[in-house]
């Protein structure tokens, strides 16, 4: 008796707890972030480079992947990397972007605003970046001389957390 008690329970839970991605209502998914496609990317040549002091970053995975996040959905910043000292040190944050899509001002801004204005920066410069020069010195007319293909950065992310079908798993496991 204690068995089928028992398994009844687990069923019921079971089913409870079972999930499937087709069942995100539309109201749910207009709450979703709005990501840019693989296909919209563009990739971006940067002329520019920011260096910038970033006070209130607590971490370089969560703080910084959502300043890296951001930026990158402008179209305008190729790179960005953090030097993160700790969370009562002032961090150091080095982008590259280029200047004729975005400012360095108008970065400035977008991470101010971000997090509820948890950023603010402190010194802040910028420089030219030189175009870099191709490893082929000589190019044989004969043969097609093209630049490597660069792969757009995907900066889409899941959309929340999905928890395994529990149904599909005991049929599977009492089938076999």
């Amino acid at each position: 008796m204690k068995k089928f008690l028992f398994t009844g329970v687990l069923v019921s839970l079971l089913v409870s707890c079972s999930t499937s991605t087709d069942q995100v209502s539309k109201s749910e998914e207009s709450k979703l972030p709005q990501t840019i496609e693989e296909n919209d990317l563009v990739a971006v040549t940067p002329n520019r480079k920011m260096t910038t002091e970033i006070d209130g970053m607590t971490c370089v995975m969560g703080c910084g992947g959502s300043i890296r996040k951001e930026l990158l959905n402008t179209g305008a910043v190729s790179r960005c990397s953090f030097d993160f000292q700790g969370m009562d040190e002032t961090s150091s944050a080095m982008i590259e972007f280029d200047k004729d899509k975005i400012s360095a001002d108008e970065i400035a801004e977008l991470i101010k605003k971000l997090n509820d204005g948890q950023f603010s920066l402190g010194k802040m410069s910028t420089e030219t970046i030189t175009a870099e020069v191709d490893e082929i010195s000589e190019c044989d007319h004969a043969t097609s001389c093209e630049k490597k293909d660069i792969n757009p950065i995907n900066v889409s992310s899941s959309s929340g957390i999905q928890l395994p079908n529990f149904i599909d798993l005991i049929s599977t496991l009492l089938v076999h």
